[in-house]
């Protein structure tokens, strides 16, 4: 008798050794997505999909204030990924997805974190951010920490509150273009 032979027969008595664990759901978490000074708005009304440590999705779109809730996962980790391709009508970003020679597929975060502003001249990172405050946890992520394709992205500069290891590799392993 075959390895999976056993298993099967062995899972089909009704007084078998194995327990297998039932994911609990009921659980809700909220975030905030925002520039360098605090503010959400800039990203209010971007799409975002959440995965939950069982794979389930959970697609949502960003308040007026940059806040986003996923209610009802399972428990354990979950990702936030923002890859929803920009859809809108800027000639200019057009022209660049559109482009014969190297088009750039740009999504909607990375548009709006374009247009928002460095709140130190020279792009260094802010020593505060007024969010911070109101946050049981606060990261520093880059654009590029959240997107797919980033090679045309500037370079990351120091963070004063760095992505510990964990929530950076469940990021970078999870974002995929949509």
């Amino acid at each position: 008798m075959t390895k999976y032979g056993r298993f099967s027969r062995e899972l089909s008595s009704p007084i078998n050794s194995r327990a297998f664990v039932c994911p609990k759901q009921g659980r809700w978490s909220s975030f905030r997505l925002v520039d360098e000074s605090g503010c959400g708005k800039p990203y209010a009304g971007l799409l975002y999909t959440a995965i939950d440590s069982e794979g389930l999705n959970y697609v949502g779109m960003l308040d007026d204030q940059g806040s986003g809730k996923v209610e009802d996962h399972c428990a354990g980790p979950r990702v936030v990924k923002f890859v929803h391709e920009y859809a809108e009508s800027d000639p200019l970003y057009t022209d660049l997805m559109k482009r014969d020679s190297y088009p750039l597929k740009i999504s909607a975060l990375q548009l709006r974190a374009e247009q928002t502003n460095y709140v130190n001249r020279d792009g260094a990172r802010t020593e505060r951010n007024a969010a911070q405050e109101s946050a049981d946890i606060f990261y520093q992520f880059d654009v590029g920490d959240l997107v797919e394709f980033c090679a045309h992205l500037p370079p990351v500069s120091e963070r004063r509150f760095p992505v510990r290891a964990g929530p950076k590799n469940l990021c970078v392993s999870m974002v995929v273009w949509a």
